[in-house]
């Protein structure tokens, strides 16, 4: 019956124990800043069907983002930050409906798209309580899509400094009329600055 179990801020490590990805009633689960290291099970998602909160921030996880972990569609958090995942940002993501705060910077991270364009942005259009996006020091190395300005009107924070990303910024930016926070800084960016920031 357990369904919240918070273990950040200790020594422990190892791979994180595949039990616990079998525990169906969990909603939140919290193993930030321990030393844990590894890959998450590719089908991680397949039983935690009430998942809401997940972090693991701080940690040296590594290997891919699993493709499942859109199976855990009330995810509303998303914290991997600092960790050593490689692979693409699964554009599956755009079907978490419930997101609200995606951190994924710090990593090792690419777009899933084989074009220049960032689809991971176009896939994000479709989480209408999206707030807070965290990229910022993965080598994206792609173009900010105009779909950008597609994201939720209530976003609020978009941090993807220092992430390899060029090309011009999208005038639809100025779609995102409750944006108080956007970070690009240490980009290859060219252009102008739109007016529509304004």
């Amino acid at each position: 019956k357990l369904e919240s179990l918070d273990l950040e801020l200790n020594k422990l490590g190892g791979p994180i124990p595949a039990w616990i990805f079998n525990i169906s009633t969990i909603q939140f689960l919290s193993l930030s800043a321990n030393s844990f290291f590894g890959s998450l099970p590719p089908n991680m998602c397949h039983v935690l069907k009430n998942l809401q909160g997940l972090y693991l921030a701080g940690n040296y996880l590594s290997g891919n983002i699993p493709m499942s972990i859109s199976n855990c569609s009330r995810l509303t958090i998303i914290t991997l930050l600092s960790n050593e995942f490689t692979g693409s940002i699964p554009d599956s993501l755009g079907n978490l409906r419930q997101l609200n705060v995606l951190q994924l910077s710090d990593n090792k991270l690419t777009s899933e798209s084989s074009s220049q364009e960032l689809s991971l942005f176009s896939s994000l259009a479709n989480c209408m309580l999206l707030r807070h996006i965290s990229l910022e020091r993965n080598p994206l190395n792609g173009v900010l899509p105009n779909s950008l300005g597609n994201l939720s009107s209530s976003i609020e924070i978009i941090y993807a400094f220092g992430s390899g990303i060029m090309g011009s910024i999208p005038g639809s930016i100025g779609n995102l009329s409750n944006l108080i926070a956007l970070r690009l800084d240490n980009n290859q960016l060219t252009g102008s600055i739109p007016t529509s920031v304004k």
